[in-house]
């Protein structure tokens, strides 16, 4: 029986490096694939300047300024985003790749597959 999984990453990386391993050592997985944006968009870059100096007490005066940032300027958390797998399989491998999912930290692993116990 042909069986869909689906996985959500907290990002693109280890999303790849779970599918590859799924791909690489689990037999019956027709395809294994990856969708993610790599870069979150929105970003902002605030900027604190000192703009009047007390001589008698050295209290410092500020403004602060917002503007977008550029993608080179944003911080590395705000990089990430979060990333899907898709995995098509015969039936039998099924919880092999489970395991790999949630090694890797997937979470809201998801498939059409029903295990019966026995």
């Amino acid at each position: 029986m042909v069986t869909n999984i689906s996985a959500e990453f907290d990002n693109v990386e280890t999303a790849e490096l779970a599918a590859g391993k799924i791909r690489r050592d689990i037999d019956g997985v027709y395809s294994a694939k990856v969708t993610g944006k790599g870069i979150s968009s929105g970003g902002t870059l605030v900027s604190v300047i000192p703009t009047y100096a007390n001589n008698f007490s050295m209290n410092f005066m500020t403004a602060v300024t917002e503007s977008p940032a550029a993608d080179s300027v944003k911080p590395e958390p705000e990089m990430r985003s979060h990333a899907a797998a898709y995995i098509v399989c015969d039936g039998s491998g099924v919880d092999e790749i489970n395991a790999v999912l949630n090694s890797y930290g997937a979470v809201n692993i998801r498939s059409n597959f029903h295990s019966v116990l026995k």
